[in-house]
Order: C-alpha cells, then structure tokens, then sequence
C-alpha cells in the first residue's frame, strides 16, 4: 500500500533534510494503525506534549534532527537507541513503553559490540521498536538510571520537566541512604516510579504542565499507589508461605546460652509476620530498631538478631506496626512517618 501511495504521489519540488515533516518521523504504516480513524489524535497529543516539554533550543526544530543531535549529546549517557529518543521525545513513560531503566548508564568501551550488533542506531521509523528494559538488580541502579535521565534532561526539556525529574531522582537517593531493598522491590519501584512519570505526561494532554508540575508532591513513602504497590507485594508474599504449609524446627539438644536464648526469642513473632517485613539483602528488618525501646543488640549500631538489618524500610505493614505498638511502646520519632 506504501509502494502505491509513493508511486502516485504529486511531484514536489524536493524536501531538504530540515524541512522533513516531523508527522513522517512517527507516521506507522497502515498495517500498524487500528481501524478506528485514531491516528490524528495519537499525533495532535504528541504534538501538544511536546510543545509543553521541550527545551527552548529544540523549539521549532525538525524532529529527527533533535533526535539525532540527542543521541550524540555530550549530555546522553544511555544507550541512545532510536526508539528509545522517540519515546523521550514526548515523555512515553510507563503504559506507553518508556521505563527509567532505559536511562542506565552505558558503559561504552564494555558494551559497544553489543551496541553494533543487536541495534540499529539510525533507523528513527516505528518499524525500529524499543525492547523492554532489564529491570534493577539493586537500588543503586535506579539511583544511577535517575542521575543518567536528569543529566540528559537538561538537554533535551524545559526547566519545568527537569525540576519534576530531581524531584523523583532526590526521593530515590534519600530512600537508599536508609534501605537496601531486594530485586523484587526494586522492581516494583521501577514500575511506581514509571507510573508517575507517564501520570506527568497525561496531565499535559489532560489540563497543563502547570497540573502535571503538581505530581512531583507524589514522590514521598506515603503515596497511596506506592502502598497499594506495597501491600500488594507483602500479601503475595504472605500467600506463598501459607500454601507451603507449616513447617516444624528440627529438635536441637544443644544447650542455649543467654544471649542466644534471646535471639531465639524473635521466632515469637508470627511467621506471617517475618515473611512481610521488609528486607535488606537477606536481613529482615529489625522492628526493635524503629521502636520507642530500640533495639537491645550487644554494641551501638548492632542488632541483637545476626538474621535482623537496621533501616528505614520505603514503608511499614500495618501488622508491622501494629506489633511495634503493642510489644515495644510504638514507633521512635524519628520513623513516625511510616
């Protein structure tokens, strides 16, 4: 249908290169279009997005000449595949595709036979789609995918979208500095994380950048979706202890000394208790350390339970705190915002 299209096409006088319409950058042939006669609105929010984005420089400016000089900016340290430029073009978080793991670091002289091999760095088409991001394996990976997309950031949109940005990026580095949260978590971070910036972009379409500005006053631990997110994880996790059916300790004829008499004491807490409290590495976290009793280890610093982490976890189960409040006098000031 393309074919025929081209061959019956009026002659024009012939398009430079900057006078490229930006519609045939992310214009999908016809075999990739619903039938319903949606794509004028696919475009015109693009359009409006991008327009509500965009850096001053980029104002005006032919699309793929934007993109191309993105993909080779000082300022862009991911690996800058063309489907993933067209997606920051216009802010494509979440539902739409974009995650911020597409933003981590690329590291040049390690991956460039990657870079060669599986990806086609010119082809800026539909046809050229982008491949879903490997997810985190720890904290310090979103951190640093974060530091990646506000350096490029700069670049590439208005203040208003960098402040939003930093906003996500300062949350992420505050929270790693108190936990040290499992892949799973990370992961779902990702997704919470995603969802907020794709939220930004459906607030322009919505109303304005003025009414997606305001999102950013959602990157805190007590964000309703985030705890949704949370307990959702907890609750499966609680799920996949009761369907593997109790389990009895094997007898121990060993004679306990004191202090490991109190360690033991920590297998009163309800197994479906431990299996929801938050975890850092394969250390649960202690409860006694956010409590008003604190925690009893041997020195300052050291927990009394070798199996037990001291953190701020990104947020606490209802029954965590519920147990904290009836055995160890509630939770100290400084975690009172769990």
């Amino acid at each position: 249908m393309d074919l025929v299209r081209l061959q019956n096409r009026p002659l024009h006088k012939r398009a430079r290169y900057a006078d490229t319409d930006i519609h045939e950058l992310f214009m999908t042939s016809d075999a990739d279009v619903p039938t319903l006669e949606t794509r004028a609105d696919i475009h015109s929010s693009m359009f409006q997005v991008r327009n509500a984005i965009a850096h001053p420089a980029t104002l005006g400016k032919n699309a793929q000449a934007v993109l191309e000089a993105a993909q080779q900016a000082r300022h862009t340290s991911f690996l800058a595949t063309p489907p993933v430029l067209r997606a920051a073009y216009d802010l494509s978080f979440g539902i739409r595709g974009l995650s911020l793991m597409h933003f981590r670091r690329f590291f040049e002289g390690v991956e460039v036979q990657y870079t060669t091999d599986a990806v086609n760095m010119v082809n800026f088409g539909r046809s050229n789609s982008h491949q879903p991001a490997h997810p985190p394996n720890n904290i310090g990976e979103i951190v640093d995918a974060f530091d990646i997309l506000v350096y490029f950031a700069k670049g590439f949109y208005n203040t208003t979208v960098c402040d939003f940005i930093k906003t996500g990026s300062e949350f992420i580095v505050e929270y790693a500095a108190f936990a040290r949260p499992d892949a799973s978590t990370c992961t779902m971070l990702v997704y919470w994380i995603n969802s907020k910036l794709g939220k930004f972009r459906s607030l322009i379409v919505a109303s304005n950048i003025q009414a997606a500005a305001l999102v950013g006053r959602e990157f805190t631990r007590s964000d309703g979706h985030l705890m949704e997110l949370y307990q959702g994880q907890q609750d499966r996790r609680v799920a996949a202890i009761v369907a593997s059916g109790p389990t009895r300790p094997a007898p121990s004829t060993k004679q306990h000394h004191p202090r490991e008499h109190k360690t033991a004491q920590a297998s009163l807490v309800p197994k479906e208790l431990l299996a929801v409290l938050p975890k850092q590495g394969n250390k649960a976290m202690c409860m006694r350390y956010l409590s008003k009793k604190g925690c009893t280890g041997p020195v300052p610093g050291k927990c009394f339970d070798s199996n037990r982490a001291h953190f701020k976890p990104l947020a606490l189960p209802a029954d965590a705190k519920s147990w904290i409040d009836k055995h160890f006098l509630g939770l100290a000031s400084d975690f009172s915002d769990l």
